[in-house]
């Protein structure tokens, strides 16, 4: 919608469908999650920059890059309109890197509390998990 307070008067309104679809879709839900997603992982890249490679800052990093990946996908398989083969294809990428994204969630809390907890609770945690 805002996009189209600059565009020409004199454009026809097939000139304009492709922005109204830019700017509904900038709109999403599932763009804005893939757009924090992306910028997570810019972070991760910052952090690794600051503190050099420490394993954890993977967790985030491929963490955030499958939510940013799954909620795109997300947005092309049930918000926009391709053909069928296309639709299957992204709807099952995206929930292959809803997968990813939901297990790594749980990897990185053990890789934090590894590192926190000792000797029996370690021990107990590690057995639990």
């Amino acid at each position: 919608m805002l996009l189209l307070v600059f565009w020409p008067e004199h454009a026809s309104r097939k000139q304009k469908e492709p922005l109204e679809a830019l700017a509904k879709g900038l709109l999403s839900h599932k763009t804005i999650l893939s757009s924090i997603g992306l910028i997570n992982v810019c972070s991760g890249f910052i952090v690794i920059g600051i503190v050099g490679f420490p394993p954890i800052a993977t967790v985030p990093i491929v963490v955030s890059t499958a939510s940013a990946l799954a909620n795109g996908l997300y947005y092309l398989a049930y918000y926009t309109e391709y053909p069928k083969t296309n639709t299957i294809v992204a709807s099952a990428s995206a929930d292959v890197f809803w997968l990813i994204q939901e297990a790594g969630l749980s990897f990185y809390s053990y890789a934090i509390l590894s590192k926190m907890l000792y000797k029996r609770t370690k021990l107990a945690f590690v057995l639990a998990f």
